[in-house]
């Protein structure tokens, strides 16, 4: 059958996010049953297609051209890529090699969710702060736009006093930049995300702390210890792991794994060269952790579960700094409301006065 036009190759990449987990699940479950990958990808395919009622359907297509890359006898880690992320690629390549597939499948399996939890902690955070800062700037405008002018006509803004006075200089403000000046945070913020995986060096660590970058750190943190454990579970040792992890990173992950490497070159555990970089990557916590379990036996099993902790840590941290700028924003939109409320109720005042006093 032929290949996936460009509109399925779309439809499926829509739909493959949504169902990853599941076909990422069953192709372990039917491995782990003694399946050949190859007929596992056709009987999951045939699932989709609701057994051949649906030939063209997306995944289905999808399915079947990882079935045949596998045929021609690419890994299947190489038949997904493209389709799982680089994290999941490298922990399904490292169970192939260690001919552990059933095991490095379900490691992908928890990265898939360790990184579903992360983004879907952020994404959801992010939709109330959203809202409130839309409804905060409409509050100004319409201010701005409509009720200023109003007042100007009844009573000269040269007359005004006090946080009328005030309310109307930022007025003007408002009505003459505030487009201007959603663009310039739009573009800002546009190469912000758009270097966040390149920017490196000092003055990166210097803004770590600060979001977007810590939120960024803590996903690529999560990603990295996945990837370890993953290695790590499958037979490979840190030091080979770290060398695959750098050679399919990007500048930022590679600049902090190739410190790593050289720190390890020199003799150190993992723990003790996370905190010789400077990195604080994924964080100084974690490498006090990783050098005191390097001490001890059961190292894999050590850092898968300090792995899974990591990441609930991270969401919990990403949901609290999420609702701290929630109030925030609220407490702007409040104030906002309340400030112009006054300024409303001191202008009836002014008018009234300035009308008793015959200024108008």
């Amino acid at each position: 059958m032929s290949r996936m036009n460009k509109l399925e190759w779309f439809l499926a990449k829509l739909s493959f996010p949504g169902q990853k987990r599941e076909i990422l699940m069953l192709i372990s479950q039917l491995t782990e049953q003694g399946v050949g990958v190859t007929e596992a990808l056709e009987e999951i395919g045939r699932v989709y297609t609701q057994n051949g009622r649906k030939p063209r359907e997306p995944l289905a297509l999808m399915l079947r051209e990882w079935r045949a890359g596998v045929a021609e006898g690419r890994p299947l880690s190489v038949a997904m890529r493209g389709w799982v992320t680089k994290a999941e690629e490298l922990i399904i390549a490292a169970g192939e090699e260690k001919n552990n597939l059933v095991n490095a499948l379900s490691d992908a399996l928890d990265a898939t969710k360790a990184n579903a939890d992360i983004r879907g902690a952020i994404l959801g955070s992010l939709t109330y702060p959203a809202v409130l800062v839309l409804v905060l700037l409409a509050v100004l405008y319409g201010f701005s736009t409509e009720m200023v002018p109003t007042f100007a006509a009844v009573m000269d803004p040269s007359l005004w006093t006090g946080l009328p006075a005030t309310m109307y200089t930022v007025s003007g403000f408002v009505e003459s930049y505030l487009f201007l000046g959603l663009g310039i945070i739009a573009a800002f913020l546009a190469a912000v995300f758009l270097t966040m995986s390149r920017f490196r060096g000092s003055a990166r660590r210097a803004v770590e702390k600060l979001p977007p970058y810590n939120i960024y750190k803590s996903i690529q943190g999560a990603s990295f210890l996945l990837s370890v454990s993953g290695y790590v579970s499958s037979g490979i040792s840190v030091e080979n792991a770290l060398r695959r992890i750098s050679a399919n990173a990007t500048p930022y992950m590679r600049e902090r794994t190739d410190a790593l490497i050289r720190k390890m070159n020199a003799g150190r555990s993992l723990g003790d060269a996370m905190l010789d970089t400077g990195h604080a990557f994924p964080s100084n916590k974690i490498a006090s952790l990783l050098t005191v379990y390097s001490e001890h036996k059961n190292f894999g099993a050590n850092i898968d579960r300090l792995t899974k902790s990591y990441i609930e840590e991270t969401v919990a941290n990403t949901r609290r700094n999420m609702a701290l700028i929630q109030n925030a924003l609220l407490f702007g939109v409040f104030a906002t409301v309340a400030t112009i409320a006054a300024t409303l109720f001191q202008l009836q005042g002014l008018i009234e006065q300035a009308a008793s006093s015959g200024q108008f």
